[in-house]
């Protein structure tokens, strides 16, 4: 019988745990966000997805659209473009967990811009409904891999 010597997090593998069934794809996606946890890019997702949470649960958002016709920004487009282009359940799916990390570690800087420059709140009724609709697909995409909440900071 073989046995890992590679160390996995509890609350990493409790984030992904319920990603599959397969316990062994499980196992080897909680040993990669494990060796990747303590990244300043993987601290700002996790960061990111804590915030996310509770403005849409502040906010009662279950909506997981948007429209870029109603983007206002650059920062918004940018953070769009991502969650449209990102391809990490198919990486998921063939087992490519440092792709689905590399995939995930690319939204940092957007979703840094978007928080940094980007009012959710906005005043208008249409552009603070997209805005949360926006976050709301951010925190669908970062739930492919799992909750990133239940991970804990460095």
């Amino acid at each position: 019988m073989l046995v890992s010597k590679e160390i996995v997090a509890p609350d990493v593998f409790d984030a992904v745990c319920n990603k599959s069934s397969d316990i062994i794809k499980t196992l080897n996606l909680a040993k990669v966000l494990t060796n990747a946890r303590n990244t300043d890019e993987f601290q700002t997702i996790a960061a990111s997805y804590k915030r996310i949470n509770n403005i849409l649960k502040k906010n009662a958002c279950e909506k997981e659209e948007f429209s870029e016709e109603l983007f206002e920004t650059a920062e918004e487009k940018a953070l769009g473009d991502l969650i449209k282009q990102q391809n990490m359940q198919s990486l998921i799916d063939e087992e490519k967990n440092y792709a689905v990390l590399d995939e995930l570690i690319k939204f940092a800087p957007a979703v840094n811009g978007f928080f940094e420059k980007v009012m959710v709140m906005a005043e208008d009724v249409k552009i603070r409904e997209n805005r949360l609709g926006l976050i709301a697909s951010l925190r669908k995409v970062f739930l492919i891999i799992g909750d990133l909440g239940a991970i804990a900071s460095k």
